[in-house]
Parts: C-alpha cells; sequence; structure tokens
C-alpha cells in the first residue's frame, strides 16, 4: 500500500467514527422541543385571529341592532296597513279589491288575523 492510500483510508475511517459518534450522541429532544414550540405557537396565532373574528362579528352585531328594530317596526306597520286593506275589501270597497288582487297576482296574500311577525 501506498502511503497516501494508507492515509486516506485512515481519514476515510477517522470520519466515519466520528459520524457514528455524532449519531449516537445526537437526541430527540431538540426536534420535539422546535416541533412543540411551532404546535404551541400556531395554537396561540389561531387562538388570537379567532378571538379577534369574535369581536368583529360581535361589533357588527351590535350596529346592526337599530336597523333591525326599525325593519321590524316597518314590517309590523306594513302588515298592520296590508291587514287593514284586506278587511276594507271585505267590506266591499271597490280601491282596496283592486289592491288585494294586484298583490293576489304578485303572489302575496294577506292574512288579516295573523299575528304580526315581531311578536313571537
Amino acid at each position: 500500500m501506498s502511503s497516501v492510500q494508507a492515509t486516506g483510508e485512515r481519514l476515510d475511517s477517522r470520519a466515519g467514527a466520528r459520524e457514528a459518534g455524532q449519531a449516537r450522541l445526537r437526541s430527540p429532544f431538540l426536534p420535539v422541543l422546535l416541533m412543540g414550540l411551532a404546535l404551541l405557537a400556531w395554537m396561540v396565532f389561531q387562538t388570537v385571529a379567532l378571538m379577534q373574528e369574535r369581536l368583529g362579528l360581535q361589533r357588527t352585531l351590535v350596529a346592526q341592532q337599530p336597523q333591525v328594530a326599525q325593519s321590524m317596526r316597518l314590517r309590523t306597520a306594513l302588515s298592520d296597513l296590508a291587514s287593514d286593506t284586506q278587511k276594507l275589501s271585505d267590506a266591499g270597497d271597490p280601491g282596496a279589491q283592486l289592491i288585494v288582487n294586484r298583490l293576489r297576482q304578485h303572489g302575496i296574500t294577506i292574512r288579516p288575523d295573523a299575528a304580526p311577525a315581531g311578536s313571537n
């Protein structure tokens, strides 16, 4: 054997021994710790994002309350008007009968004894 070849074999055997020693010394602690921290960070991020979204939805709900109340009042007023128009039509008023017939043509049925929509 030549000295270059012998030196190369010794270096190869030292490198192999060093790699084998490092493989034996590596612990799964650091990768598992990093995965756990990444999972924890992801969960915290998701929790904060969901809390912000919930707060935004609650603000939207509160902001819509006046419009909802106003629409319920309007709906009740229109229901009362339609009920009174139906009663006039039943009593023989020709204008009211025309209105009720036109509403029926458009698929709108008036129930004079029905409870207002917002009274539930």
